[in-house]
């Protein structure tokens, strides 16, 4: 669970779509190297992102919350045309359902980790620390694991009660966990920003990589970014989606 607000925990002027960013243009180009400056940015505290209107601050920073699985704390908010106590009223509310603030307003210094809720009631319980991050479907087969990145870009398995991580034999950096075999002993990764898109599956016990499949589609012009993937728990279906950009080119004659 991260920080999803439900409709008790948000104030009615502060609808919990401040919390999720915007989509993306359908005809969305990604471009890897602004994507590779937000990543560099956002381990600051504060990153502020400033360009003339128009050239394109919301696209590139909803892309790049999109891709990274909305890592860290965010907030999606506007002031146009809103008087200065609701805009601080209604950024309060979300940042207070996104836990950065405590019930009296006071900053709650935290990076993003992962909790387990029991359905009977009871407050929720952390099982990782603070700035790991998990991806599609993390919870191994018997419910007892979470697979998720850990420091350095690498996948840890983090015991849900409680306990030190095991770090993942066969890793490389950019390799995010898509889903755990139907038996619990491999995991299938994704390389993260690759075309065409490697889907790996990795053994857990010798950390052997076997190449899976390979996500492109048929007429691959205009592809620009292969994400999110998923795969059935028994490997043999599955599904992705891309972005594509297509542009028209007129040629012009006579001109003077």
């Amino acid at each position: 669970m991260r920080g999803t607000p439900t409709t008790s925990s948000v104030d009615p002027g502060c609808p919990y779509p401040a919390l999720l960013a915007p989509e993306t243009p359908p005809h969305y180009l990604a471009r890897r190297r602004l994507i590779t400056q937000l990543d560099v940015a956002a381990r600051g505290p504060v990153a502020l992102v400033c360009a003339p209107a128009g050239w394109g601050k919301t696209v590139a920073l909803s892309a790049w919350a999109r891709t990274r699985g909305a890592s860290g704390r965010i907030l999606w908010l506007t002031a146009d045309d809103a008087e200065a106590p609701v805009f601080w009223r209604r950024l309060r509310a979300a940042m207070a359902a996104l836990g950065a603030v405590d019930a009296t307003g006071e900053a709650v210094d935290s990076e993003p980790y992962e909790l387990v809720q029991a359905l009977d009631g009871g407050p929720p319980r952390p099982v990782t620390p603070e700035g790991i991050r998990i991806t599609w479907h993390p919870v191994s087969p018997d419910g007892r694991t979470v697979a998720a990145v850990g420091p350095g870009d690498q996948v840890f398995l983090y015991p849900l009660r409680g306990g030190d991580p095991e770090p993942v034999r066969g890793i490389v950096a950019g390799d995010r966990p898509v889903r755990w075999s139907a038996d619990g002993r491999a995991i299938f990764l994704l390389r993260d920003g690759e075309l065409p898109a490697p889907l790996i599956r990795l053994d857990l016990a010798t950390g052997r990589r076997e190449p899976w499949k390979q996500f492109m589609p048929s007429d691959p012009a205009g592809v620009g970014l292969i994400n999110p993937a998923f795969v059935t728990p028994d490997g043999r279906h599955y599904v992705y989606s891309f972005r594509r950009v297509l542009s028209d080119l007129y040629l012009a004659e006579g001109l003077r």
